[in-house]
């Protein structure tokens, strides 16, 4: 949702300068905003999620696919899975019993429910143990689904596994995505994210489809609560999603919609809306072709900004308690490598980044916040030939 990097600002430096109006704070809350754990984490989950729908769609033919039904359709085969596995007595779920897995309200599980029973890949049933109720079943090709899917995030996994590690050989790579999981896998744990069942599986690429949905949840979630409570009452996950858009010199309704393949309509109701709130201004640039309506931070946008600093620090420190600050560490840096391997950062259009101090101390710290060790490295190679 909100961006920020607390190891590169300080936040009350930053705080003070917006309330004095002094500009030279903008760049460098800019750029930590728009490159942290929080933004690469939620960028590689929706990758993972598209990716995985892409080829469900495009490749196994599946059609009327949507990103809220994978969660349902994993959590119905695991549950599936475990039935006929373990000799204690388990049931498919009931809708409640569902939506308090995945932790989202009922309304909201039902809607997807019936987007699936009509699709034909979800069915109901009595339950047994009372026949008022109803418990949830995949259909054939609900299982079908749920069977290609293994297969996609087999796919996406090893592309993963590549990016991590280019140079070293298969059993490296494997090693590294696995480390990677089991990290993964202990902060969702120890986050409280993860029901029992889940946690007795061991970490593999299968995980993936499991951790990285939740971890991005979890972001999203606790980013707006800690938002809410520095006093922006009023911001909704929905206009995270915009503001994580803007660039420093604003962001086109165009642009954005293109960015998150949704309608021009959707993005200017949030943008409009952020628009009310304070959070934004609008201003006019003369194209070639037309004039474009751009949407820039008001100072209230920036101390928006500059109050989700605090709270990415507060959700770095439950990670470093959960995990440690070594594996923290491992762990946000692989991260980085995806998203910049991915080239998700292309989310912020360039012509929408800050102009930039080409001073050498000011290159090198660029550089070092954008790469790993090992690319900086390749760098240098590249640039003494």
């Amino acid at each position: 949702m909100f961006s920020t990097n607390s190891d590169h600002i300080d936040i009350e430096a930053v705080i003070a300068s917006l309330h004095t109006g002094d500009s030279s704070a903008m760049e460098p809350l800019w750029v930590s905003y728009s490159n942290n754990i929080a933004r690469h984490a939620i960028a590689v989950s929706r990758h993972f999620q598209l990716s995985l729908m892409t080829m469900l769609t495009e490749e196994a033919g599946f059609s009327g696919l949507r990103l809220s039904f994978e969660p349902v359709i994993a959590a119905l085969a695991r549950r599936r899975a475990l039935i006929q596995q373990c000799d204690t007595k388990l049931y498919d779920f009931r809708p409640s019993e569902l939506a308090n897995q995945l932790g989202v309200s009922k309304q909201i599980c039902n809607q997807t429910i019936n987007q699936l029973e009509t699709l034909d890949y979800v069915h109901r049933i009595a339950d047994p143990r009372d026949g008022r109720a109803r418990l949830l079943c995949l259909t054939n090709s609900g299982f079908r689904l749920a069977l290609e899917g293994q297969n996609g995030i087999q796919k996406v996994a090893a592309d993963y596994a590549n990016l991590l590690t280019a140079t070293q050989s298969s059993k490296a790579q494997s090693q590294s995505l696995m480390t990677f999981i089991k990290h993964l896998n202990t902060l969702v744990k120890g986050l409280g994210l993860l029901a029992a069942e889940h946690a007795q599986l061991s970490p593999n690429d299968q995980m993936l489809g499991v951790l990285l949905p939740q971890l991005s949840h979890y972001f999203s979630q606790r980013l707006l609560t800690l938002t809410q409570l520095a006093g922006h009452h009023s911001i909704t996950v929905a206009h995270g999603q915009v503001l994580a858009l803007i660039g420093l010199d604003g962001g086109a309704i165009q642009s954005m919609a293109n960015t998150q393949n949704i309608s021009k309509q959707a993005i200017s109701v949030t943008a409009n809306d952020l628009e009310k709130l304070g959070y934004l201004s609008r201003s006019s640039q003369i194209t070639a072709n037309a004039k474009k309506v751009l949407f820039n931070f008001t100072e209230q946008g920036w101390q928006l900004m500059a109050d989700s600093m605090s709270a990415i620090s507060t959700i770095e420190n439950e990670f470093i308690e959960i995990l440690g600050a070594k594996a923290f560490k491992q762990f946000q840096q692989v991260f980085k490598t995806l998203y910049f391997g991915l080239k998700l950062e292309a989310e912020l259009l360039v012509n929408n980044k800050p102009g930039v101090n080409t001073s050498p101390n000011n290159l090198a710290e660029l550089v070092k916040q954008h790469y790993s060790p090992e690319q900086v490295s390749e760098l240098i190679r590249q640039l003494t030939k």
